[in-house]
């Protein structure tokens, strides 16, 4: 248990709070709830599902149709 509370500490600290060093682009109330579960405690393996399927959903929709449109794709 002490070792997901660190493990979620790091996430919540390094990727959702407003200062964090690799902030990442959610929405407001995923970004709220995620951030409220962890300072209640509520700290289990699904807390982040919401957040990891927008970053899916922005990279297969956004991120990466903008890249194959921009027409500089190189494959190396």
């Amino acid at each position: 248990v002490d070792q997901l509370k660190n493990e979620a500490s790091l996430i919540v600290d390094g990727y959702f709070r407003d200062n964090s060093f690799k902030f990442v682009n959610l929405d407001f109330e995923t970004r709220k709830r995620t951030i409220h579960d962890f300072e209640s405690g509520n700290v289990n393996p699904k807390m982040f599902e919401d957040a990891k399927k927008q970053v899916f959903r922005m990279l297969k929709y956004d991120t990466f149709v903008k890249w194959q449109n921009s027409g500089k794709r190189t494959v190396r």
